[in-house]
């Protein structure tokens, strides 16, 4: 979709496969990197409505907003982040539970091989 001028994307639509127990889900995600001088950077990422993806019958749309605070201090990384994330649809707390760990893990996976296509 959209990149800023550095390469880091400003739009992506992303469409998941969940498994056989549950609906597709999809959303369009914008980034945002804000750079505020003294060594901190700020990573702004939400969900928004995007004209050439628009919501219909063929997934569940997820809603998402993820804010990631970022400084260098030598050797060390300080890093801070809240999310919030709704799935959207119905999904049992049960299932929702047992499988949480491993679908975060593989979404940030697959979303860090995606962002490596920017560098």
């Amino acid at each position: 979709m959209e990149k800023h001028a550095d390469g880091l994307p400003k739009l992506l639509y992303e469409r998941l496969a969940l498994g056989l127990l549950f609906s597709e889900r999809e959303m369009v995600i914008k980034f945002e990197r804000v750079e505020h001088g003294n060594g901190w950077m700020t990573f702004n990422v939400c969900s928004v409505d995007h004209p050439d993806y628009p919501e219909g019958d063929h997934a569940v749309r997820m809603k998402v907003f993820k804010r990631s605070n970022i400084k260098q201090v030598g050797d060390d990384l300080h890093f801070s982040e809240l999310t919030n994330m709704s799935m959207g649809g119905y999904i049992p707390a049960s299932l929702f539970n047992m499988m949480i760990g491993s679908l975060a893990k593989k979404g940030m996976d697959e979303l860090m091989k995606k962002l490596e296509k920017y560098k």
